[in-house]
């Protein structure tokens, strides 16, 4: 299989921590037990913003506002158990205004709140650590 994606993710901050949620795919062995940003698919008709908002809620909980319209941009290769996928992830930083933490979604386990320090010694889904150096690299 070959096929390209893009993936709209919403990295959220709140008192210099951000939240990574415990991926929950034992589908994809590459995947499952490993940390990654709240976000997934842009869909046909939906803009990489608007993904962003829905796929945030659906996993999260929270309803959030897009902070900035500078997103980091990284293209992915990402082995997948029926070939190779590549994964151009659009990354947005995101303030929550609303809702409440799930404990659980169907694809994330658990959630955290970690540091630039945390972040080192985590295992992360391809491309998320990429993105959590970009982002702590700022402050």
């Amino acid at each position: 299989m070959k096929k390209q994606l893009v993936v709209a993710l919403g990295l959220i901050e709140k008192r210099s921590k951000v939240l990574v949620g415990l991926r929950n795919s034992p589908d994809d062995p590459k995947a499952h037990g490993l940390w990654q940003i709240a976000g997934g698919k842009v869909e046909l008709g939906e803009s990489p913003e608007q993904a962003c908002v829905r796929e945030v809620r659906e996993e999260t909980g929270y309803r959030i506002k897009i902070a900035s319209p500078v997103a980091r941009v990284t293209d992915v290769l990402w082995k997948h158990p029926k070939g190779y996928v590549r994964v151009i992830v659009i990354t947005y930083p995101c303030k929550i205004v609303g809702g409440k933490l799930l404990k659980v979604s169907r694809e994330n386990s658990e959630w955290k709140w970690i540091t630039a320090k945390d972040y080192t010694k985590m295992k992360f889904t391809p491309g998320t650590k990429d993105v959590l150096m970009w982002w702590f690299s700022r402050k």
